[in-house]
């Protein structure tokens, strides 16, 4: 069995059905709740390949809200759960453990800063109940910006090899880059040692509204490079799971994201 729950949802209805003014991926979500998902070969639930609802289906108008409510998805072979291409999903009260790889994975939100969010979870890297191997990841968050984290526990992350918090899920290298807000985690034990593992420079950006990231509150924590100011940045111990070293920052320090392609010269003037 690869999946717990698949949500598989097409542009259209096909079929005898078919109607181009029926889109399953932009339904309004009806009722998911109190649900169990376990020992499945690969993820415990899945949307694939979008999910992105609207008040209108087809017609769009406005983005509607999605909530999913109290899943409990433990011992799968890859992740807990993974959201492919998301519009505004809520993962509301999900208990979360004893997963090969991440707990959740999302890798492309759409929305705003209001819209697509974890809140009010759990996440065990392991559990006493289960013989599966510790989880690598908490939570991976997206090659896009838009996703918000609120009142998560994090939980068992203890050893060498894993973070609660990971970037940026099916980015290229040095790609990334993107923000996204944080607030009200707990870590738990040793887990508060085993924060935040980055890539790469510039890979990601995470907003620490209250504090409980890194102690700034309206902060900031990213990876470590020349460019970050020594008065308001800092390197964190908790921060420095791989090669690429993290830093926190006050709020005093402001960032924009700049990207660019088929940059010339091909070779950068580095000596320059």
């Amino acid at each position: 069995r690869a999946y717990g729950f698949w949500y598989d949802l097409d542009d259209n209805s096909f079929g005898p059905s078919f109607s181009r003014s029926i889109c399953p991926n932009k339904e309004k979500m009806g009722r998911f709740e109190d649900n169990v998902a376990h020992s499945n070969n690969e993820f415990g639930f899945r949307i694939w390949e979008s999910y992105t609802p609207y008040e209108n289906n087809c017609d769009l108008g406005e983005p509607t809200v999605a909530n999913f409510y109290r899943l409990t998805s433990y011992a799968n072979g890859i992740h807990g759960l993974e959201l492919t291409k998301v519009g505004h999903i809520r993962l509301i009260g999900f208990k979360i453990a004893d997963n090969r790889d991440n707990g959740i994975e999302i890798q492309e939100c759409h929305g705003n800063h209001t819209g697509p969010r974890v809140q009010d979870t759990l996440i065990a890297s392991y559990t006493s109940v289960s013989s599966s191997a510790p989880g690598t990841g908490g939570i991976k968050m997206p090659n896009q910006r838009w996703l918000s984290v609120s009142n998560v526990t994090f939980a068992n992350f203890d050893t060498p090899s894993q973070a609660c918090i990971r970037a940026c899920s099916h980015c290229r290298f040095r790609e990334g880059g993107f923000m996204y807000d944080f607030e009200k985690l707990n870590f738990l034990g040793k887990s508060t040692n085993h924060r935040v593992a980055f890539q790469w420079e510039h890979e990601v950006l995470f907003r620490d509204l209250d504090g409980s990231l890194s102690g700034n509150p309206g902060g900031w924590v990213l990876p470590s490079n020349a460019l970050l100011p020594p008065e308001h940045c800092r390197q964190v111990p908790e921060f420095n799971l791989t090669t690429t070293r993290g830093s926190s920052c006050t709020s005093n320090v402001s960032f924009a994201r700049l990207s660019w392609n088929k940059a010339e010269p091909l070779i950068p003037l580095q000596d320059k």
